[in-house]
């Protein structure tokens, strides 16, 4: 057993895929194939590339439980996953390896998009505020149909463009809509919560910021009680 927990991340996050064959497995054969595999104790499993659309056979996600030392290579598969709680599940592993794979959901559980004229504030009861404008980009749902997917929850995240590191991260659980206002096609005016003062988050001043707005809880690659596990090539849709 190693002896600290370690996740290792080479993924990317792009707005549209071309087509894809269909596999020559279904989701579920793909589900026995992983669980098989682990329960016999073999390094690894390399996935036939081709469409395994999840989200059409009523799966939410894949699971990879009680892995050790097992890499699944997936070059050329495109999983389709819901957007509440799909994706790849990642428990009790050590020395866990996922390798080429791409994500997809149907219908998309986020929108993204360039932020402008961010601007910080406090509030007469302490609290921090970030107001900014989204502006969504091409091929991305409107804030409106995010919304509507799970209308009483959604996550606002705030992201340095430049490194594409994560700033910041606030889940609102505020009626639909209360926090936003559509300016014009694609354009939404937003108040985000922040979680400290200004001075311990606040970006240097010109630093470029992105915005993404999740619908539901889905994390793409979700890692729980794992060491030494290892994200490579993974591209999320």
């Amino acid at each position: 057993m190693r002896a600290a927990a370690c996740v290792t991340l080479a993924a990317t996050v792009v707005g549209a895929h071309a087509a894809v064959a269909a596999a020559p497995w279904t989701p579920q054969q793909l589900v026995a194939a992983v669980n098989a595999a682990i329960a016999g104790g073999t390094p690894s499993l390399t996935v036939p590339p081709g469409v395994y659309n999840f989200t059409a056979a009523g799966l939410s996600h894949l699971d990879i439980t009680n892995a050790r030392d097992f890499t699944l290579s997936a070059d050329g598969a495109l999983c389709v996953f819901p957007p509440a709680g799909g994706g790849i599940a990642i428990t009790n592993g050590d020395g866990v390896g996922l390798e080429g794979l791409t994500i997809d959901y149907s219908p998309l559980a986020f929108t993204q998009g360039a932020v402008s004229d961010a601007t910080y504030h406090v509030a007469a009861n302490g609290w921090t505020y970030v107001h900014f404008q989204l502006h969504v980009d091409a091929g991305f749902p409107t804030m409106e149909a995010i919304y509507a997917l799970t209308p009483s929850y959604h996550k606002v995240y705030l992201w340095d463009a430049g490194s594409r590191s994560l700033l910041h991260a606030q889940v609102e659980t505020s009626p639909a809509l209360s926090n936003f206002t559509r300016l014009s096609d694609g354009v939404y005016d937003i108040w985000m919560h922040l979680p400290s003062t200004i001075g311990d988050w606040q970006p240097p001043t010109g630093t470029p910021l992105l915005a993404t707005v999740s619908s539901s809880i889905s994390q793409a690659v979700l890692c729980i009680n794992c060491t030494d596990t290892a994200v490579t090539n993974v591209t999320v849709w």
